[in-house]
C-alpha cells in the first residue's frame, strides 16, 4: 500500500505544579471535517480550555503539574494523539487525562467513556463534578460501536482518563451549520464547569496509582449520582432471579399462575417484540423510499423533526401491542403475560 506522510502540529503547554506526583492533562483537538467550521467539534472544548486555564492562573498553582493538549489530526484517525503517544515525552508523565469532544451543538455533557478499572475515578468524578451526567451502559453500548476520540489513543497507550462530550443538534455534527451562532452557550459552560473542577480536584491528588475495579455507575433524579462495583452486579442479579423465583411460587401455591400459562406470558412477548420490529422496520424502509433525501436526513439528525418521529413510532408501537395483549388475554391469563413478560427481562 501508498505510504502517505502528514505533517502534524499539536500544541502543548505545561503548567508546573508545587508537589507534582503525575500530571494531569486537558485534550481537545482543533481541526475540524472540510464541511464544517468545528464551532462545537471541537472549538467548543479549546474555547473551554482557554477559559479554564484563564481561571486557574487567577486561584493560584496545583500540587501536580497541568498539560494542556491541542491535537491536530482528530479527524483524519486522531493523528494528533499517535504522534503525542509515539513521539512526546511527556506521555510518560501523564497520570490522568480529560478529553473533552462534541458530536452535536446543544445539551449537557455527558461523561461517555473511562479506561479500563475506572473504579478510583469514577468516586473522585463523582465528588467533584458540579453537574455530573454519566452513565455506564453508555459505554459498553459505546465500545461496541466503530467510533473513536483521541482518548482511545490515550487509553490504549496505558494512560488512565475520561472524555466528555455533549450530544444533542445531531444535524449540526459535521456539517456548514456548526457555527459558533448555532452553538448553545450552555453546553460550553457544562464543558468548563467538567474542565474547571475536575481539574482542580485531581490536579491535588496522588495520581501515581488510579487503578481500581471498574464500578457501574449511573445518575437518578437529576444530578445526583449512584455507584457501585461491578463485581456486585453478578449480586443483584441472583437477588433479582430469586425475587422473580418467590413471585412464581407465590403465583403458583395460590393457582394464579400455571407453567403452561406462564409459558404462553413468554411466547407472547417475544411475539410481540417480534410483530413490532417487523411493523416498525417496514414504516421506516417505506419512509427512506419515498422521503427525499435532504428531509430524510433531518428525521434522522434534526431534533426538531426526529422527535416527532421518534413519538410518532412509539404511539405506532403502542396501537400494534395493546391489541395484540388484548386478544392474547383471550386465552392467557393476565397475570400469566405479565409474569411472562417478567421471566423476559430476568433472562436478559
Amino acid at each position: 500500500t501508498d505510504v502517505q506522510t502528514i505533517t502534524i502540529e499539536n500544541i502543548m503547554a505545561r503548567v508546573p505544579g508545587t508537589d507534582n506526583s503525575k500530571a494531569v492533562m486537558l485534550a481537545a483537538h482543533y481541526d475540524s471535517v472540510p464541511e464544517g467550521p468545528g464551532a462545537a467539534d471541537d472549538g467548543s472544548a479549546i474555547a473551554a480550555m482557554l477559559e479554564t486555564v484563564r481561571a486557574l492562573q487567577a486561584s493560584g498553582p496545583l500540587k501536580n503539574d497541568l498539560l494542556l493538549l491541542l491535537t491536530d489530526g482528530e479527524e483524519l484517525g486522531m493523528l494528533g494523539a499517535k504522534a503525542f503517544m509515539k513521539e512526546h515525552p511527556s506521555a510518560k508523565d501523564v497520570g490522568m487525562v480529560l478529553n473533552f469532544e462534541a458530536r452535536g451543538n446543544k445539551g449537557p455533557s455527558f461523561m461517555f467513556e473511562t479506561s479500563e478499572q475506572n473504579g478510583w475515578m469514577i468516586q473522585e468524578f463523582m465528588k467533584a463534578a458540579p453537574q455530573p451526567v454519566a452513565y455506564s451502559l453508555i459505554y459498553n453500548v459505546y465500545k461496541l460501536m466503530p467510533n473513536d476520540t483521541d482518548l482511545t489513543e490515550f487509553r490504549e497507550g496505558g494512560l488512565p482518563g475520561l472524555n466528555f462530550a455533549f450530544g444533542m443538534g445531531l444535524n449540526a455534527y459535521h456539517e456548514e451549520i456548526d457555527t459558533p451562532g448555532n452553538l448553545d452557550r450552555s453546553s460550553i459552560q457544562h464543558q468548563g464547569n467538567y474542565m474547571l473542577s475536575l481539574t482542580k480536584h485531581f490536579g491535588q491528588l496522588d495520581l501515581n496509582d488510579v487503578k481500581q475495579e471498574n464500578r457501574v455507575y449511573f445518575n437518578v433524579l437529576g444530578w445526583s449520582m449512584v455507584s457501585y462495583p461491578e463485581s456486585w452486579a453478578f449480586g443483584f442479579m441472583l437477588i433479582g432471579v430469586l425475587l422473580f423465583a418467590l413471585t412464581v411460587w407465590n403465583g403458583l401455591y395460590r393457582r394464579r399462575l400455571s407453567l403452561k400459562g406462564l409459558t404462553g406470558g413468554f411466547l407472547v412477548s417475544l411475539l410481540s417484540l417480534a410483530v413490532v420490529f417487523g411493523a416498525v422496520t417496514l414504516v421506516w424502509n417505506i419512509l427512506r423510499a419515498n422521503v427525499p433525501h435532504p428531509y430524510y436526513v433531518s428525521i434522522v439528525k434534526d431534533p426538531g423533526v426526529s422527535t416527532y418521529y421518534f413519538i410518532g413510532l412509539l404511539l405506532f408501537m403502542l396501537l400494534i401491542t395493546v391489541p395484540l395483549i388484548r386478544w392474547c388475554s383471550r386465552y392467557v391469563k393476565a397475570e400469566n403475560l405479565w409474569v411472562g413478560a417478567l421471566l423476559l427481562w430476568v433472562l436478559l
